[in-house]
């Protein structure tokens, strides 16, 4: 089969699901076409290439998507956006399947009216609106959902929020490994891994360093500038503190983990809504379980603990380097569940039946 990936995400940022996707599809010898986040129209597009085995494409927009507040703006970037996709892609085949990762791409079904289009939401858009109004973002939000013929979502919260205007399925992340862990008798090391923020809570990470001395933490990740200072004032205050570069988790020493941290500030709209994170069953396939702060909705399971304070967090880095055997139980069938076969199977189901969102 066929697919083409509209995105707000360049191929080389920190891969997230829609990085996920195609590469499973591409490893399932399906052809993947990926545009990548548009750029503005005094930029100049990056030129198509191929990585990967996935051919790219990059076009161009006129007004950034949360600053297109009236019809009319939203009207021109609309002409203006379409204009250029149907230039690269005017002679597509009714059998390529669309996946449509942007909430304001409503304009893609008169483009391309005879091909499925799927729309995935991994973000609460609208709720990362920083303007002090964010009604013009719903209203594509909801136009992209009616023009679609399925809509996912990473977040049960999202879900519920969709359901007033259209029927949506939960489609979460998965892991790309098979589960694999290794018993050791000291495990004493806690991983911070993934993109790190300025909406982690670094006051509450450095109090948490500082009250589990016996403990060494490891903050790998990419990062920004703002943050990149803030790691370097946390390294010269603790000592107990290891700070990595992104990297692969098979480059982390996994066997001496007995905990994963996932750090943010409590009361963000956007990561409330949160589900599970991208990251999350890539540790766990490992065997690490997960403390999470500042995100209520997350999966409930024995092995992922939903924290509300400092002292949640102590008492589970405590629970998780005394029984990460125990845990095991619930991780491996956690893994299993949310494997990369089982999310592809069911992937394609949804491909087959269009109308299954409405289930």
């Amino acid at each position: 089969m066929k697919f083409l990936f509209f995105t707000k995400t360049m191929w080389h940022e920190m891969p997230r699901i829609r990085h996920q996707l195609a590469r499973l599809l591409c490893k399932n010898q399906h052809d993947v076409f990926f545009v990548q986040k548009p750029c503005f129209f005094w930029e100049r597009s990056k030129p198509t290439f191929t990585d990967e085995n996935i051919k790219f494409f990059q076009f161009r927009q006129l007004v950034h998507h949360q600053l297109r507040i009236t019809s009319i703006v939203r009207a021109a970037n609309s002409l203006y956006e379409s204009f250029h996709i149907k230039n690269f892609f005017s002679d597509i085949d009714e059998d390529v399947v669309i996946i449509n990762f942007n909430y304001d791409y409503y304009f893609l079904k008169k483009i391309f009216p005879s091909n499925k289009i799927i729309t995935i939401l991994n973000d609460d858009f609208v709720s990362q609106c920083r303007l002090p109004f964010n009604h013009h973002m719903q209203h594509v939000l909801e136009k992209t959902c009616l023009s679609s013929d399925v809509v996912l979502t990473t977040s049960e919260s999202l879900q519920k929020k969709l359901k007033k205007h259209t029927p949506a399925r939960v489609f979460f992340p998965w892991s790309s490994s098979t589960y694999n862990f290794t018993k050791e008798k000291l495990r004493t090391k806690v991983l911070i891994w993934g993109y790190i923020t300025e909406r982690y809570d670094f006051e509450l990470i450095s109090n948490l360093i500082s009250e589990n001395q016996h403990n060494m933490f490891y903050l790998v990740g990419e990062t920004n500038k703002e943050c990149r200072k803030v790691l370097h004032d946390l390294s010269k205050k603790h000592k107990n503190i290891v700070i990595k570069e992104p990297t692969t988790l098979n480059n982390l020493p996994m066997t001496e983990f007995c905990a994963s941290l996932t750090i943010y500030k409590n009361g963000v709209g956007a990561i409330e809504s949160i589900t599970v994170t991208n990251k999350a069953f890539q540790l766990l396939s490992y065997g690490i379980p997960l403390i999470v702060h500042g995100m209520p909705n997350f999966m409930k399971n024995q092995a992922i603990f939903i924290c509300k304070d400092k002292e949640m967090i102590n008492k589970s880095i405590q629970y998780c380097h005394q029984n990460i055997d125990q845990l095991q139980k619930y991780i491996s069938m956690l893994v299993m569940k949310n494997s990369e076969n089982n999310r592809l199977d069911e992937f394609i189901e949804i491909i087959n039946k269009p109308n299954i969102s409405a289930s």
